[in-house]
């Protein structure tokens, strides 16, 4: 702990006499705001219409609004709208700090150690749930959202509630369906419209399996930054209300236990291991997949107290950002699941980095914007790379080794009993002991029809009217062939200000793409559309570790059904401006040796 003090300081320090110097009062606000701003953003549900077309509107149509969107106003064009992470990991280390203060003071702890719910039973904070030592808040307080998506109902979707039974019969919910079941972890944004990779994965999910029952667990209020700690305590709540409607949904509209998928994310993934817990009476569901389970408070932790092997038939965990938190990584280290995969040696993720001195660097360079996804980047990498293993021609191998680095020194190599696994949310695995360590860089082993995975995000200005639609998109390489890259997923929703985000497969390289070619299509519905303009910021164009960017800086209106061609300009970074300040290399790697 005084170690990370003294790298935080040191930082501290270092920073604020540089920003002083130069004067710049908006670096200054942006760089303490990751150590003290605690302020809370709200937000409201997107609207859309529900079976949608595309298409130009006649003049008796009214325009639909796309929905507010409250995701952080400061993130990297290259990356979906997120969460304002330095709010997050301020939030994590002042209540580690707190839940360590009151474990040494664990004789003067007078809080009471069980809470009973109706209909759910009881929570406890002792015993195997000790690692929490905080019990969930009131369901009432919480309001957790089961929002359910199906072919009739892509765009809005119904809500299930566990205390009304008649929402379940009433739903169009099919049993003999894929079932999957989507939850975030901590949040500082509300609503599942600030958070795209969710909804990222509910276009995926369509795409890749057509019709099926796929759920989204909206527990915004329960997960709130700053407070990490009465977060990662909700879980067990969200975890136990998750397992009623289940349960219900069984029950009701007969759907085996063994239909079930649930893929988590960070605090979703303990909270989708307690869902497991609470159904282990009924049997299993059939997967769970932890997206790089959040470690505060879980590493170590009995696994009663987070996701563990057993919650399912089959228990997948990935990891990603395990450093500790003392170096921005918020996932866990330990194996916790039937396999456990690791990201290019679990801890730093190419592009991304330690965190610390990547944020240093984005400060130094003046590249404010980039701050929030430098400290976000390790963990949101994760979800990125389950996305791409939604691509049915792509998937990433992973070899069996107790040590990453002994793989590409040849120390490691698969066995009969313990044989290389593909990871992905669709691949077949079985257990192993071992942890399967798995690379994305180029040259890794993959599927040799694996080919480029491009990220396309499409900015507005601020001034833009709010809209949603789907967008096609054509790429021309450095020979002036056209081709149609395969969508492996998007986000059509375009608040003002912010940017859609499509994830594709692409037969040419980022840096061979020399134009763009979109055409924007708005959803409507009826009588009722949305707006047919967006007014363009920029459209960036990368791949998933960042090094190759490509960008379109000159503005203009994006119209439904009028294809724009775009030239694109290699970048150093995402943003449309200025590339950073020239001494920055030299005082950053000057502190990355100074806190290593």
């Amino acid at each position: 702990m005084a170690r990370s003090g003294l790298r935080l300081c040191t930082i501290g320090i270092v920073v604020h006499i540089l920003i002083s110097c130069l004067c710049i009062q908006n670096a200054r606000a942006g760089f303490f705001s990751f150590i003290s701003e605690m302020a809370q953003s709200g937000n409201k549900n997107s609207k859309a219409p529900s079976s949608p077309t595309s298409g130009n509107a006649n003049s008796e149509m009214t325009v639909q609004d796309a929905g507010d969107d409250d995701s952080d106003p400061k993130a990297n064009p290259t990356e979906p709208r997120g969460d304002d992470f330095p709010k997050m990991v301020a939030g994590a280390i002042k209540s580690v700090m707190e839940y360590e203060a009151v474990k040494k003071d664990a004789a003067n702890d007078k809080r009471p150690t069980s809470v009973f719910y109706e209909g759910l039973g009881w929570f406890y904070r002792n015993g195997t749930l000790s690692n929490l030592n905080k019990l969930p808040m009131d369901p009432k307080q919480m309001g957790t959202k089961f929002l359910l998506y199906t072919q009739q109902n892509q765009l809005q979707p119904e809500q299930l509630d566990y205390t009304n039974p008649a929402t379940i019969q009433q739903c169009s919910f099919r049993a003999g369906l894929p079932t999957v079941v989507i939850t975030h972890g901590f949040k500082t944004s509300k609503g599942q419209a600030g958070l795209q990779w969710v909804m990222l994965f509910v276009d995926a999910l369509f795409r890749r399996l057509g019709q099926g029952n796929y759920i989204v667990v909206d527990w915004s209020n329960g997960a709130q930054a700053p407070d990490y700690w009465f977060a990662a305590a909700n879980t067990q709540l969200v975890g136990a209300q998750l397992a009623k409607i289940i349960e219900l949904l069984s029950q009701i509209k007969q759907a085996p236990l063994s239909q079930f998928s649930l893929m988590g994310f960070s605090l979703g993934s303990h909270a989708s291991g307690f869902a497991g817990k609470r159904l282990a009476h009924l049997g299993k569901v059939q997967r769970i997949f932890g997206i790089d389970p959040a470690g505060p408070m879980f590493e170590k932790a009995d696994p009663g107290g987070r996701l563990s092997k057993g919650d399912a038939v089959l228990v997948v965990a990935e990891h990603g950002s395990a450093d500790g938190l003392k170096n921005g990584g918020l996932g866990i280290w330990q194996q916790i699941g039937d396999v456990d995969f690791y990201a290019n040696g679990g801890k730093e993720q190419p592009g991304c980095g330690n965190m610390v001195s990547a944020t240093v660097n984005q400060l130094l360079h003046l590249n404010f914007k980039g701050i929030p996804e430098a400290m976000r980047c390790n963990h949101d990498r994760n979800w990125m790379y389950i996305l791409q293993s939604f691509d049915p021609q792509c998937q990433y191998m992973a070899t069996p080794c107790d040590i990453f680095n002994h793989i590409s020194n040849g120390q490691c190599s698969a066995k009969a009993n313990d044989p290389d696994q593909p990871m992905g949310f669709f691949a077949t695995n079985q257990p192993s002991a071992r942890p399967m360590f798995f690379s994305t860089v180029d040259g890794a082993v993959r599927q040799t029809s694996c080919q480029n995975h491009v990220k396309i995000s499409i900015q507005s200005v601020k001034q833009s009217r709010a809209t949603r639609g789907n967008f096609i998109i054509s790429f021309i390489d450095d020979k002036g062939a056209e081709s149609t890259p395969f969508v492996i997923a998007q986000d059509g929703r375009v608040p003002s200000g912010k940017q859609a985000f499509l994830l594709v497969r692409s037969a040419v390289p980022p840096s061979s793409i020399k134009q763009i070619k979109v055409t924007f299509q708005r959803l409507c519905n009826s009588n009722v559309c949305n707006a047919d303009t967006i007014n363009l910021s920029a459209v960036t164009v990368a791949n998933v570790n960042n090094d190759v960017v490509m960008t379109y800086c000159g503005g203009g209106d994006l119209v439904s059904d009028q294809p724009k061609l775009m030239d694109l300009r290699s970048s150093k970074s995402s943003s449309c401006g200025r590339n950073g300040w020239p001494p920055a290399i030299f005082v950053t790697n000057f502190l990355r040796v100074l806190l290593s």
